[in-house]
């Protein structure tokens, strides 16, 4: 017996960059879900016309008393998708929301972004920059100091892609549960995006981790 394909259990393998999708988390009134749905067949229609869309997806409230609707759109990158976030369309379909609803949560899966999902406003994206620069300043000393200090001596033996995959193991989880979320708390008031901080807040902010880089750059050239 064969086994099945990909295809026919559909399954489907996705690269990191190939996908990028926002969740919405929107709070309806149980008497006010048939209007709720005639809104999104509506928002649906106008980002289906939109460069990159793939497909969206809504999941009813799992209780009745709290009426909880998410929503899951696909685009097929993350600049096509903060292009349609960003765009009049949308804005005119969220004001008519909000007007009628309330308000909502917006998050974005892809990238970076799950590292920084909680910090993001439902309307503005933190920007790519900052994301890069707080990687980049959290992921430095791992490797300077996990990677080439403690594991190095150890890995010497071992031939170098194998070396190369350990550390690189040993890195990404390091950074994954426990430099970035504490990097991220910390830089939580400079994170948000530029108009919620204020230009005084970013510049600082930035000046103070490409110190913090340099100086750690003199550090482990120092030590050696």
């Amino acid at each position: 017996m064969n086994n099945p394909t990909d295809r026919e259990i559909s399954l489907e393998i996705l690269s990191p960059q190939s996908r990028a999708t926002a969740v919405v988390v929107q709070s309806v009134p149980p008497e006010q879900c048939d209007e709720f749905l005639e809104w999104e067949r509506g928002i649906t229609l106008d980002a289906s016309l939109h460069p990159g869309y793939k497909y969206t997806e809504i999941y009813q409230p799992a209780q009745t008393t709290k009426a909880e609707w998410v929503t899951v759109v696909h685009f097929e990158s993350n600049a096509l998708l903060e292009a349609w976030i960003n765009s009049p369309v949308r804005k005119k379909w969220v004001d008519d929301f909000k007007k009628r609803f309330g308000d909502f949560t917006l998050k974005r899966v892809g990238g970076f972004d799950a590292w920084f999902s909680d910090l993001a406003d439902a309307d503005q994206k933190i920007p790519d920059w900052k994301m890069v620069l707080t990687v980049v300043a959290a992921l430095y000393p791992t490797v300077m100091v996990l990677t080439y200090w403690l594991l190095t001596p150890f890995l010497k033996p071992l031939p170098f892609a194998v070396q190369m995959l350990i550390g690189n193991i040993a890195s990404v989880s390091f950074l994954q549960w426990v430099a970035m979320p504490l990097l991220t708390r910390r830089l939580s008031f400079w994170l948000r995006p530029t108009k919620a901080t204020g230009l005084g807040v970013t510049f600082a902010g930035l000046a103070g981790i490409l110190a913090g880089l340099a100086l750690m750059l003199w550090l482990f050239i120092s030590v050696g």
